[in-house]
C-alpha cells in the first residue's frame, strides 16, 4: 500500500500500469493478468467507488470460469448447503466420519459412498474445500479453505510481521537463516491466539504440509550401521532467502569431478513454487550434505548425498534448473546407473508437481511437458537439448569447441533392458581372494543392474534385510534401479557384507553364481 495525494492519484495510476505492462510484456503470464479495468482502490476509504469496479471485475472473471455454469446434480446440493451453513457458523474442519454422518441424516437426499467421494474431489476442484485421499489425510476435510491461508501466514511470513516472543522470533530467525524447524515450534507457533483454530488438528494439518512439499524431513542416518535415525527436523525451503556463499560450485563441482544436466522450462522464469517444492522432494529422498561447517541449504541451491561417492547438486539459474552428479574423485567413475536413476526420479517429481497444480483446476494433464531437457559440455556450461544429443554421433561445443562423442551423454540414459554379458565356458567364478573382498559400489551398482527386480528383492531378504527395508526404498526413491543398489549398499554398511555372503545367498536362491563374474 502507497499514501499519494488526490490530484496525484491518475498520474500514478497510468505510471503504476505502464510499469506492470512493461514487466510482464514478454512474459509467459501476460494472459492472464488484467490491466484492462486500471483499479486504484483507496484502502483508506471503505466507501471508495473502485471497490465497485473491483466487485464487477471479479464477478466478470467469475462468469468466465470454465466450471461456471456447469451442470451439478441436485443431489449435491443439500450436502453442499449444510457445508456452506457451518462454514457461516465458524467451523473450519471436519472429520471424514462427521462429513458421512452429515451426509446419512439429510432429509432431501442421501449420497451413496461412490457419489461422496465424487462430491469431495469435485469440491475440492473447485477449491470449495481441501481433500486429498491419501492414507494419512483422507479422514479429515477442510471446508474452510481459508484456514489454509491462516496456517500458512503463521510461519511464512515476512520479518515485519514475525511474533515478539522471544522464543518465537529465536524460532523465525534460525529458519529464515537455515530453513529448519522442529515440529514442537510449529505447534508453539500455532498456540498464538490468531491460530489456535489450527491446535485441534496440528497433526492433520501438519501432514498437508508434508504432503504439499511446504515442510520436508530432515533424513539422518547412522554411520555405522545406515539405519534411518528419528526425525527432529523438518525443512522449510520457501523460507531461505539466503544465497550460496559456499566454495562448493568452484572447488567440488568441478568439471574434472561432475556432469551437468539442464531441466529448461518454456518461459522465462521458473515459478517459485516449483523449485520450493523439488527441493523438498530431494530433502525427503537424500541426505542434506554438509560443507565447510554449512548445511548446503540455500534459495534456489541444494547438495544432497546419494552415497559415499556420490553428491546430487540442483540448483536454479533463470529459466533452468540443473542438475549436477558429483564424484568424490572423478567424474569417469560416477555410476551411470545412479546418474540415469536421479535423473529419473527428477523428472517423475517434477512431473508429479505439476500434476498437482492441475488436479488443483481439475485440469488434465498436458500431454507435453513443461519443460525439455539439454545435456553440458565437458566444461559443464555449452549445452545441447537431448534429442539432438541422442540423434548425433558428435557433438562440437559453442564456447570450448571440444567434440563429443554419442557416448558422453550415456550416463544419463542406461538401457534399463540392457543384457547381462555371458561368462566364459570354462569360468570357474570368483577366487577365495575376490570372495572374502567387500564389495566396492561401483561393483555393487554392476551387479545390481543386471540382476532383475525379484532377484535383488529375494537376495535381500536372504541376506538379512526385510521387507519393510525394501518397501520403504520403493517409497523414497521411485526408480527402481536405485532401490536395487541402494539395498545392497545398505545391506554391505550394515553388516560389513562381502562376495562370500552374496554368493552362498545366491547358492541358497538356486540362482548361479556368475552373476558375481560381471
Amino acid at each position: 500500500m502507497m499514501i499519494i495525494w488526490q490530484e496525484d492519484v491518475e498520474t500514478r495510476r497510468a505510471l503504476l500500469y505502464s510499469e506492470v505492462e512493461e514487466l510482464f510484456k514478454d512474459h509467459e503470464g501476460r494472459t492472464h493478468l488484467v490491466l484492462d479495468k486500471q483499479i486504484f482502490v483507496n484502502a483508506t476509504d471503505k466507501d471508495d467507488k473502485e471497490i465497485e469496479s473491483l466487485k464487477k471485475a471479479i464477478t466478470e472473471l467469475t462468469f468466465d470460469h470454465p466450471c461456471w455454469g456447469e451442470k451439478m446434480p441436485n443431489a449435491c446440493v443439500p450436502l453442499e448447503l449444510e457445508i456452506a451453513e457451518m462454514v457461516a457458523a465458524g467451523k473450519q474442519i471436519l472429520r471424514l466420519v462427521e462429513l458421512e454422518e452429515l451426509n446419512s441424516i439429510s432429509k432431501v437426499s442421501v449420497l451413496d459412498v461412490e457419489q461422496l467421494n465424487d462430491f469431495l474431489h469435485f469440491q475440492h476442484s473447485l477449491g470449495k474445500l481441501i481433500y486429498f485421499d491419501t492414507l494419512q489425510l483422507r479422514d479429515h476435510v477442510i471446508i474452510n479453505p481459508l484456514l489454509m491461508v491462516e496456517v500458512m501466514r503463521s510461519f511464512v511470513t515476512d520479518i515485519g510481521f514475525w511474533p515478539k516472543r522471544k522464543e518465537l522470533q529465536q524460532t523465525f530467525r534460525r529458519m529464515s537463516e537455515s530453513g529448519i524447524i522442529r515440529r514442537e515450534d510449529l505447534y508453539q507457533i500455532w498456540k498464538q491466539k490468531d491460530f489456535r483454530a489450527v491446535l485441534p488438528y496440528k497433526e492433520f494439518i501438519f501432514n498437508i504440509l508434508i504432503h504439499l512439499d511446504i515442510l520436508a524431513e530432515q533424513r539422518r542416518y547412522d554411520i555405522a550401521t545406515g539405519s534411518r535415525l528419528p526425525v527432529d527436523n523438518f525443512f522449510v525451503p520457501c523460507m531461505v532467502t539466503q544465497r550460496n556463499t559456499t566454495s562448493f560450485m568452484n572447488t567440488e563441482c568441478t568439471p574434472e569431478r561432475a556432469i551437468c544436466l539442464a531441466f529448461v522450462f518454456k518461459g522465462t522464469v521458473i515459478p517459485p513454487a516449483l523449485p520450493n517444492r523439488l527441493i523438498s522432494a530431494c530433502l525427503s529422498m537424500w541426505t542434506l550434505k554438509q560443507y565447510e561447517g554449512r548445511k548446503l541449504l540455500f534459495s534456489g541451491f541444494i547438495v544432497v548425498s546419494f552415497d559415499k561417492a556420490h553428491d546430487v547438486v540442483v540448483c536454479v539459474e533463470g529459466n533452468k534448473i540443473l542438475l549436477y552428479i558429483v564424484h568424490k574423485t572423478s567424474a569417469g567413475l560416477i555410476v551411470p546407473d545412479i546418474a540415469t536413476g536421479v535423473k529419473e526420479c527428477l523428472v517423475t517429481t517434477m512431473e508429479r508437481i505439476s500434476d498437482f497444480y492441475q488436479s488443483t483446476i481439475d485440469v488434465k494433464r498436458s500431454q507435453q511437458s513443461p519443460f525439455h531437457i539439454e545435456y553440458s559440455c565437458s566444461n559443464l556450461k555449452c549445452f545441447i537439448s537431448k534429442e539432438e544429443a541422442l540423434q548425433t554421433k558428435e557433438w562440437v561445443c559453442d564456447e570450448h569447441k571440444q567434440t563429443h562423442g554419442a557416448g558422453h551423454f550415456a550416463v544419463w540414459n542406461q538401457d534399463k533392458e540392457k543384457e547381462q554379458e555371458q561368462c566364459e565356458q570354462n569360468c570357474q567364478g570368483l577366487r577365495d581372494d575376490a570372495l572374502n573382498q567387500i564389495p566396492s559400489d561401483v561393483e555393487l551398482q554392476r551387479f545390481s543392474s543386471g540382476c532383475d527386480e525379484s532377484t535383488i528383492q529375494k537376495l535381500a531378504i536372504h541376506l538379512g534385510m526385510t521387507l519393510k527395508e525394501w518397501e520403504k526404498l520403493v517409497t523414497d526413491y521411485r526408480w527402481i534401479d536405485i532401490v536395487k543398489y541402494r539395498i545392497l549398499v545398505n545391506w554391505r554398511e550394515k553388516n560389513s557384507g562381502r562376495f562370500s555372503n552374496l554368493a552362498k545367498a545366491l547358492t541358497d536362491m538356486d540362482v548361479s553364481t556368475h552373476t558375481l563374474c560381471q
